[in-house]
């Protein structure tokens, strides 16, 4: 009866990977910005590009936005950014291109968190920034290794796919040996658990991206954590002030936790992963804590992370 009840749930399980996977339109855009919602007046709030690089996990918060949400894609002739400044430096010059004037209102989640970190750090008249981070905190280690841009792009996959498929897609994946050939065997297993479900030409190039996303996120957080660990090590506060650039923008992170963390822990952890200190705003800094898993993100927790980016944007925009 038990193995039944099991074999059951396992079908299920499938139903639900394949009746999620179908709601992805896995299609690189042609065009530089891509209106997530149907709002066509107000001030946008600009989306900056998540982990896969494509916008479908964030259409649900788009919708609960009163104003033009716009996405700033990741095009195909961007593939030759390689790290994290490039990529802010590019949509750096695309913002100035659409508004000149300044005082954006920026979203970022995972990979686009980073992002918009580092255009705090370039100086980019934002007037506020909303980075939503699904990632576990326990993976913000100073010791990185390749095994962490699979589990980035297996927090992505774990917000459609139910938890007992995603385990077995991992534990067919990381017995592999060699990168390629594991990414290869994820795009495999993608396509075999949605099924003609997948929709989309760019399956494959949009998994391989991701990997090449999450690099640069864990490089640029290792660099950081490093300046870190020497400015702690610096008696000289020339050289700390050298080092770090203050930020005037105000900046908010929605972060997931599996479980309730020492918030004064996670807080260092962060600030850490970014390379600021707190004293280092001269705006505000507010951390808000989601409890659950990748799935619930923006789906069970979506009314309070939509209410969070409104109420940011909005009063950021009312005190310009």
């Amino acid at each position: 009866m038990a193995k039944k009840d099991s074999l059951k749930q396992y079908a299920a399980d499938i139903k639900k990977a394949r009746a999620n996977l179908s709601m992805i339109k896995f299609d690189i855009p042609n065009e530089q910005t891509t209106l997530l919602n149907d709002v066509k007046t107000g001030k946008p709030v600009f989306f900056l590009p998540p982990i896969e690089g494509i916008f479908e996990s964030l259409k649900t918060l788009a919708k609960e936005i009163n104003r033009p949400v716009v996405a700033l894609n990741w095009m195909r002739t961007m593939q030759e950014l390689k790290d994290i400044k490039k990529v802010a430096l590019y949509y750096k010059d695309k913002l100035k291109q659409l508004a000149p004037d300044g005082g954006y209102d920026v979203v970022g989640h995972s990979f686009g968190a980073v992002i918009g970190i580092q255009m705090c750090r370039k100086k980019v008249p934002m007037t506020a920034l909303v980075i939503l981070d699904p990632f576990d905190p326990s993976g913000m280690k100073e010791d990185w290794n390749v095994d962490e841009r699979f589990e980035m792009v297996f927090t992505y996959l774990r917000a459609y796919i139910p938890d007992r498929i995603i385990g077995q897609i991992q534990k067919d994946v990381m017995e592999i040996k060699g990168e390629q050939a594991r990414v290869t065997k994820l795009i495999e297993l993608m396509k075999h658990y949605g099924g003609k479900h997948l929709h989309g030409k760019d399956v494959d190039d949009i998994i391989r991206g991701s990997f090449e996303r999450a690099d640069m996120v864990i490089k640029y957080k290792k660099k950081n954590i490093e300046k870190m660990r020497s400015i702690s090590q610096a008696h000289s506060s020339k050289v700390v002030k050298r080092k770090l650039k203050q930020v005037s923008t105000d900046v908010s992170l929605v972060k997931l936790l599996k479980k309730e963390e020492d918030f004064q822990i996670l807080q260092d952890q962060v600030l850490n992963s970014y390379g600021f200190r707190r004293e280092d705003f001269l705006g505000r800094f507010d951390i808000y804590t989601v409890i659950g898993n990748e799935a619930d993100f923006l789906t069970v927790h979506l009314a309070k992370v939509s209410d969070i980016v409104k109420e940011k944007i909005d009063k950021a925009s009312a005190s310009e």
